[in-house]
């Protein structure tokens, strides 16, 4: 039996993996004392959302991640929170069931986000993981911390 060259392989299901990647993001913000709770699953515009009882403020998180290490792009859709997470979990193999290194995290404001997307008019939008373009938001978590310490503006959505 031949394939034909038209034909496209079935698209790998990486929801697990996903979900995965958003309680890892989870637990990085937790055990650096920012409060979080994880959105219901097909929540549209944002995945974790992090709060301050201090300053009564909150922001939203959307997570991304990639399985492989050869992978090129994160597709990320329509932005609508605060802040992008880009994760690359960083497994070998098909499936991601081959060597593994430790995830890394980037940590993007969505001011900074927006203009690293390509293709917004796409049916999905990308961002290109160029890992020296990326490299400033590596590990970045204290933005987060900022953000909520910062009393909230009039604009802004303070929690109930």
């Amino acid at each position: 039996m031949t394939i034909e060259a038209d034909e496209k392989k079935p698209r790998l299901d990486t929801s697990l993996e996903s979900e995965g990647a958003e309680f890892l993001v989870l637990g990085q913000l937790l055990i650096r004392r920012i409060p979080a709770a994880k959105a219901y699953t097909n929540q549209r515009d944002f995945d974790l959302v992090v709060f301050s009882p201090q300053t009564n403020k909150f922001a939203t998180i959307q997570v991304k991640s990639r399985l492989g290490k050869d992978a090129w792009q994160f597709n990320v859709g329509k932005i609508k929170s605060d802040f992008l997470v880009l994760v690359g979990l960083n497994r070998q193999g098909v499936g991601g069931t081959g060597s593994t290194d430790e995830p890394d995290y980037y940590i993007l404001p969505v001011r900074d986000a927006l203009p690293l997307v390509r293709d917004a008019d796409r049916k999905v939008p990308y961002i290109v993981w160029d890992r020296q373009q990326l490299n400033r938001y590596r590990n970045q978590w204290e933005p987060i911390r900022l953000f909520l310490a910062r009393p909230p503006k009039r604009t802004e959505r303070k929690s109930k």
